[in-house]
């Protein structure tokens, strides 16, 4: 009898140890895993519950859909109940519906693969009949531009040459945290928003503004924010409420930025091509990589869903274990090496680009373990 590989999730109509038996027949008799690897491997799968296809959607939720040209995600901007509506078809053409409460049609912003593990919202829209959406985590968004990133080095500099105290010092990385989060409180939550203000970017670097005042002043101007990113032993940081609880020593010591793979050192690789890799080429996926390197695959797989915030102990000790291993195997460049880095989820320090072509030469069967 020949098995079928199955969803790497626990199935609604499944328990989890139907979910753990499932999938360690599955890992021995197609993938060839011994049997302590498989049901390591099985065990971690299973603590992740399948996606429904949602039932209904709201405006601002993340989706995502599927059509036979591949799988898209976005944002729900409104919802049609009524009225004839050309869709997007599950071929990846379009066709016609009617819309009702009872089959509801979604207008969703499509946000753009950046394939290094963040997405861009885009200024195209679609309609997806709500049957075949799956509702998601917020995506990650593009890291900022090149521009954005020297305005904000340049205001950490000249803030940092007027001040001594460790107190009122910041950074560029604690800037640019500052700045994302401008840009998803503007996105995210719009009443919060002056009606002066017309752009993610504008909001973004007035909040940046703000909290280069109130470390020079030490209070608000008006509401309160970031707190868990000013430096411990400011009057308005919440880390000198409980060092104990604040200090995060991530991602190097002394940091102390929140425990995410967001705020990691190490640049992410992209995860869908992983996940392709491992379903379609089990062959080289074995070649790197041990026992813990397929494990900490599962484990990122779900913190990486999770928009790469830990919601778990395992979570973190998974973005943790991350941190440390990259910083001693970013500099491997030969295939094991780099399919290990790809189950790590962490770019070598050659780029993306060369370990795309490491493993695009295996694929062919001419890569050679020796050669550069």
């Amino acid at each position: 009898m020949t098995i079928e590989k199955g969803p790497t999730c626990r199935q609604a109509t499944e328990t989890y140890n139907e979910c753990v038996s499932r999938k360690i027949s599955e890992l021995i008799e197609i993938d060839g895993m011994e049997q302590p690897q498989a049901v390591a491997v099985a065990q971690s799968m299973c603590e992740k519950a399948c996606a429904s296809k949602a039932a209904s959607v709201s405006t601002g939720q993340f989706v995502s859909w599927s059509t036979d040209k591949g799988r898209y995600v976005g944002q729900v901007s409104s919802v049609i109940t009524s009225g004839n509506v050309s869709v997007v078809s599950s071929s990846g053409g379009q066709e016609q519906v009617e819309a009702s409460a009872d089959k509801p049609v979604a207008r969703v912003v499509v946000y753009v693969n950046n394939q290094d593990g963040s997405y861009t919202r885009s200024d195209r829209s679609v309609p997806v009949r709500v049957a075949m959406l799956r509702i998601i985590k917020e995506p990650e968004t593009k890291q900022v531009s090149a521009s954005v990133r020297k305005t904000l080095s340049e205001k950490a500099k000249k803030h940092n040459e007027k001040y001594d105290s460790p107190t009122k010092r910041t950074s560029t990385r604690t800037l640019v945290a500052v700045f994302r989060r401008g840009v998803g409180a503007y996105r995210n939550n719009p009443q919060s928003v002056r009606p002066t203000v017309n752009s993610a970017e504008q909001w973004a670097f007035a909040r940046v503004n703000s909290f280069l005042y109130v470390l020079r002043r030490g209070r608000f101007r008006g509401g309160k924010h970031d707190q868990d990113l000013l430096p411990k032993g400011h009057p308005q940081s919440t880390k000198a409420l409980d060092k104990s609880e604040h200090v995060t020593n991530f991602p190097k010591r002394g940091d102390d930025l929140a425990v995410s793979i967001r705020n990691s050192e190490h640049d992410t690789f992209p995860l869908a091509y992983a996940e392709n890799l491992k379903e379609n080429h089990p062959d080289i996926w074995r070649r790197g990589g041990n026992i813990l390197g397929n494990t900490q695959f599962n484990r990122l797989q779900k913190v990486m869903s999770q928009n790469g915030t830990p919601k778990t102990p395992t979570d973190e000790r998974a973005i943790r274990l991350r941190e440390a291993w990259g910083a001693r195997h970013k500099e491997d460049y030969r295939l094991a090496g780099v399919v290990a880095q790809v189950k790590w989820l962490v770019v070598g320090s050659r780029g993306i680009s060369h370990m795309k072509r490491v493993i695009n030469e295996a694929k062919k069967g001419v890569f050679d373990e020796e050669g550069d």
